[in-house]
């Protein structure tokens, strides 16, 4: 068989190639996933939470245009400034 205690070392040190070929892929995905979520969360515009409308929603009012909207608890970016003391 190709799986001897002999073979391993040699059968390994043949794997090992392909193995870090998959590992690269695996990584550039995930640096690509990462990348277009940062992305997505860019867009959002500048709001403070008001309340907590349901188990997962929340209102927002716009700081700008003081616009209330209600918004999926995912979907809102937190900031925090401890110099402001706000969150």
């Amino acid at each position: 068989s190709d799986w001897t205690a002999k073979d391993i070392p040699k059968n390994l040190d043949k794997l090992r190639p392909s193995l870090q070929v998959m590992h690269k892929e695996v990584l550039g995905k995930k640096a690509m996933s990462a990348a277009k979520a940062t992305m997505a969360t860019e867009k959002y515009e500048q709001c403070n939470v008001i309340k907590t409308v349901g188990e997962f929603s929340v209102a927002l009012k716009h700081l700008v245009t003081h616009e209330l909207r209600e918004a999926h608890a995912l979907r809102v970016k937190l900031y925090v400034e401890d110099s402001f003391e706000v969150a």
